[in-house]
């Protein structure tokens, strides 16, 4: 009987690991792009002249009123109809049974508004899906145009490292939705994928999805999707000496070149750089921009500018504002970027500032959404800090 069971065990240990084995492995083989595409280059529609210093003067900031005691997680858009469109997760603690995904809309000129609703719930998705669905988190919002895109996180057992990625659209400025559909991140078990940051308009009316995964090792890709929202294949992200890295945000500096920069452990941020508009990443040199296992939002302008927020400290007690540009981001010969700090956007001992996230609308706008005390998201118009009236 104890043979009997040990060798039972032993199958399914074996068993196992070559299912895992064979999951990475067909992901590796799956991972295929689109023809040779662009990216949109940064909106160089602005109406207004660059300041060359930044004046944190200029900063007007409100924050949302939501209905939990915990909220955590935002993203913002320019929805079709001219207001920012913020969604985020809420409840009485993260994975709580109570949490859903919230949204608001908000007046641009006086940073005005309206009431928190819930977007999204457990049972929505659970629902569309015929699945069990026992928590959602980290939504991000993209505008495609006049359809806006839902993409949402779940997991129907264990934490996050069992999560999968949703999404749904609408066509009417989020009046109605189309039923939530599961995206297919890898052949076999469909599981440990994850969304936290900005997607990446292409030039042909596509869009990447920035993505990361944490079951067994973590590391980032990028999801590549046509114009009409079918994906079209994947591209892993890989960062300086292998190390694992979380939330990887990318940043098109050009219609060929784009730069990301993800979340690691190690105290650095990871760095990782395609020439081809996103088809393929390479690593890049160990960052001089120190970061604490915190989630990073970064956004070029047509001018070369470059901002990252970060947290720089070993806690998430202080949020900071850099600055490059895309020359020192790119240069061959020197691939070591170098950051120069403006200003502290929040800086407050044992409170949390986070998981920051860039939104710049049509006329080169610029606005910033985080976590504030984990209490509610703040929402900051950083226009008139970078851009002379």
């Amino acid at each position: 009987m104890m043979n009997k069971t040990l060798k039972t065990s032993l199958f399914f240990r074996v068993g196992g690991a070559v299912l895992i084995l064979a999951s990475f492995f067909g992901l590796k083989q799956r991972d295929f792009v689109d023809k040779p595409s662009s990216l949109v280059e940064p909106p160089s529609r602005a109406i207004r002249i660059e300041r060359e210093a930044f004046d944190f003067s200029k900063v007007r900031s409100t924050l949302l009123e939501t209905p939990v005691q915990s909220n955590h997680s935002s993203s913002t858009v320019e929805a079709p109809d001219g207001r920012l469109l913020t969604l985020w997760y809420g409840g009485t603690r993260e994975g709580a049974k109570d949490v859903r995904i919230y949204g608001e809309r908000i007046a641009r000129d006086g940073l005005d508004g309206g009431t928190a609703e819930i977007v999204c719930a457990p049972s929505d998705v659970a629902k569309d899906l015929l699945r069990s669905i026992r928590k959602v988190g980290n939504p991000v919002v993209y505008s495609q145009g006049k359809r806006l895109w839902m993409f949402v996180v779940s997991v129907s057992y264990g934490g996050w490292s069992g999560s999968a990625i949703n999404y749904r659209y609408s066509d009417d400025d989020g009046k109605n939705w189309s039923k939530f559909r599961r995206l297919r991140t890898s052949p076999f078990f469909n599981m440990s994928a994850l969304i936290r940051t900005p997607c990446v308009p292409k030039a042909d009316g596509g869009f990447l999805l920035p993505v990361y995964c944490e079951f067994a090792t973590k590391y980032g890709m990028t999801l590549s999707f046509d114009k009409s929202g079918r994906m079209l294949g994947r591209a892993r992200i890989p960062i300086d000496g292998n190390r694992e890295s979380l939330q990887p945000c990318v940043v098109p500096l050009s219609s060929d070149v784009a730069v990301s920069f993800s979340r690691t452990p190690s105290g650095k941020m990871g760095t990782s750089k395609s020439t081809d508009g996103g088809r393929t990443w390479r690593a890049e040199s160990r960052s001089t921009m120190e970061n604490y296992n915190a989630s990073v939002a970064a956004l070029a302008l047509a001018s070369g500018r470059v901002f990252l927020v970060a947290n720089a400290e070993e806690d998430r007690s202080r949020l900071s504002l850099f600055e490059t540009n895309a020359e020192r981001l790119t240069a061959e010969g020197d691939r070591t970027e170098r950051w120069t700090f403006l200003c502290d956007l929040e800086n407050e001992p044992n409170s949390e500032f986070s998981y920051p996230f860039f939104a710049q609308t049509e006329d080169g706008s610029i606005f910033l959404t985080y976590t504030y005390k984990r209490q509610t998201i703040k929402l900051v118009d950083l226009t008139e800090c970078v851009y002379e009236e």
